[in-house]
């Protein structure tokens, strides 16, 4: 250790550049530049190893895993509820930072997961799975050959590609909200007109708040036509939705897809 005119203090050099310079050391990444504790050194009321000024517990250290977050040990920045960490560039510009008590964070650009490159505020490269997904896509079969839904009766989808979120009920072709939000709706079948102007009508509680049918009567026999429609509905917990015939059948028979029962949560609400 050499100790030079200027106050400075060097350990491993004669020429220490700051007030304490340890140069980089040639040994190996075991053994490091700079070591505090042994490997058993964590404690658990212990806030940091390394400690600066501020409201006296803005510091840094080794934690046991009682305090880790995936139940580990490890090394941790500690700071109080009035206060934040974060990394600056050029001009003190902020990057990063987290706010102390609160956990709120900034991120001055954009964000990248599975991607160095993000081309927008979040660049998802992959999937994405949230606790509130809800997905469903269905049509209704009653059988094989001219079966049909009856006149003024629920529509069944018994015939699932996507029911996440398990809000669709195969049994009653009730759908049943389970998170408070907006959804987008959609729905279509092919009609059987031959009973002057039938329609199909989507329910909310048991009221209608869309209806759809053809752009002109028919009374024509064996005269099928198709009729679709959309909307976007805010729900709330347990509200109820679905679709009914209106003064006709509705044709279900084959594996043609012929109708088809479409919902998705858009944005969940507090």
């Amino acid at each position: 250790m050499r100790v030079a005119n200027g106050g400075n203090v060097g350990i491993g050099t004669s020429s220490p550049l700051a007030r304490i310079h340890v140069p980089f050391s040639a040994s190996g990444l075991a053994n490091g530049t700079l070591r505090l504790g042994s490997n058993e050194t964590t404690y658990p009321e212990a806030i940091y190893s390394i400690s600066w000024g501020g409201s006296g517990q803005m510091g840094m250290g080794p934690y046991p895993s009682t305090r880790g977050a995936f139940g580990r040990q490890g090394l941790g920045v500690h700071v109080i509820n009035t206060e934040e960490i974060a990394f600056k560039s050029t001009n003190w510009t902020n990057l990063f930072a987290i706010e102390g008590g609160s956990g709120n964070a900034y991120i001055r650009g954009n964000v990248g997961i599975g991607t160095t490159a993000p081309s927008c505020a979040l660049h998802v490269n992959g999937y994405i799975s949230t606790p509130n997904n809800i997905y469903v896509s269905a049509w209704c079969k009653y059988g094989d050959g001219d079966f049909r839904v009856a006149v003024d009766a629920v529509v069944i989808w018994n015939q699932v590609y996507l029911n996440i979120g398990s809000c669709l009920n195969t049994g009653t072709g009730v759908f049943t909200a389970s998170v408070k939000g907006y959804y987008y709706i959609s729905w279509n079948g092919l009609l059987d007109n031959t009973a002057s102007a039938g329609a199909l009508k989507l329910e909310k509680n048991e009221v209608m708040v869309n209806g759809m049918q053809p752009w002109k009567d028919i009374a024509t026999t064996n005269v099928w036509i198709n009729v679709a429609s959309s909307t976007i509905q805010q729900l709330n917990v347990g509200d109820r939705i679905r679709v009914k015939t209106v003064g006709c059948r509705m044709f279900c028979g084959n594996n043609n897809g012929h109708n088809s029962f479409v919902v998705y949560l858009l944005s969940a609400i507090a």
